[in-house]
């Protein structure tokens, strides 16, 4: 019911209905998993925290006799979607009316799964660990590590694409600040389609129309993989591509990127057997349409 600090809340999401914009919501160590309703728009795929149209601060790394002094360290704070649902999710409906500032967490087992029919906004799927949308987003020392965007196999004439297996921000042009963020076995990962297979972009990262600044940025182990087809390979003069293992800064995005590790990455394209295969882009880091500024990698 959420009453004292000695009888908190025992979901993050039920502090999120709870809050009004400017609040600011203290986690205690623990796994946090799906549990009751929210307020996400996303109908096939809930988020365990989902934060629709407000400005927000969550930090973790508490404990329930200690909320002065986080240590995110030693108190785990875990988002864990259990490889079934994405781990947070922020939506503005409209420019400017939602935020969100997160600290001291592990977002892992985050899973979004695009549909097997529809439009490219159903088969697509974007960010397994944390999507933002029309929204700005402040988050440091953050590990994410094991989350899916998984595109849709469908029957038509390409596969659904999946892009940001870790984290992914679309139209966020007031500005996305990260540091301290670790990157860790993150899958982006296209699905299967009649013609050609569904692009792979951005296995950790994935940035669409968004203003970018972070420092201390560690990708490892993260893969973008392009979906197969046994068609001819092609569908509108596009090929089953994977972009980007560690990071993908993509159309219209201005991104300033300092002090970056990128290790163990890779683009793997999709097979196309019977006509063309996808190609490969950037194991580590890739950027296409955009303004990108890397240094100290």
């Amino acid at each position: 019911s959420c009453g004292t600090t000695a009888a908190p809340c025992r979901t993050i999401q039920q502090a999120v209905n709870l809050s009004s914009n400017g609040d600011t919501i203290l986690v205690a160590a623990g796994s946090y998993t799906k549990s009751g309703g929210s307020t996400c728009l996303d109908d096939n795929n809930t988020a365990v925290v989902c934060v629709l149209n407000k400005h927000l601060i969550i930090l973790g790394g508490y404990t329930t006799s200690n909320w002065s002094n986080p240590n995110p360290s030693t108190n785990v704070t875990i988002i864990d979607g259990q490889n079934s649902h994405r781990g947070v999710q922020l939506h503005g409906t409209t420019a400017d009316i939602a935020s969100l500032t997160i600290e001291g967490f592990t977002i892992q087992n985050g899973r979004k799964q695009g549909a097997s029919s529809g439009a490219d906004g159903l088969t697509f799927a974007f960010g397994g660990g944390m999507l933002a949308d029309r929204a700005s987003v402040t988050a440091r020392n953050l590990i994410l590590k094991d989350n899916q965007a998984l595109g849709g196999n469908t029957s038509s004439s390409y596969g659904g694409a999946g892009a940001g297996g870790g984290m992914a921000f679309r139209s966020n042009t007031n500005g996305i600040f990260l540091e301290n963020i670790v990157f860790e076995n993150n899958l982006a990962r296209g699905g299967t389609g009649v013609d050609r297979g569904g692009y792979g972009i951005g296995g950790g990262l994935y940035t669409l129309d968004a203003v970018v600044t972070g420092n201390n940025l560690t990708f490892t182990n993260n893969t973008a993989q392009a979906g197969s087809s046994n068609g001819s390979g092609s569908s509108g003069n596009n090929y089953a591509d994977a972009q980007g293992g560690g990071a993908a800064i993509h159309n219209f995005s201005n991104a300033t990127l300092d002090t970056i590790i990128a290790t163990g990455n890779q683009a793997l394209g999709g097979d196309a057997p019977n006509g063309n295969a996808g190609g490969s882009f950037g194991g580590g880091l890739y950027a296409e349409r955009a303004t990108a500024v890397f240094s100290n990698v």
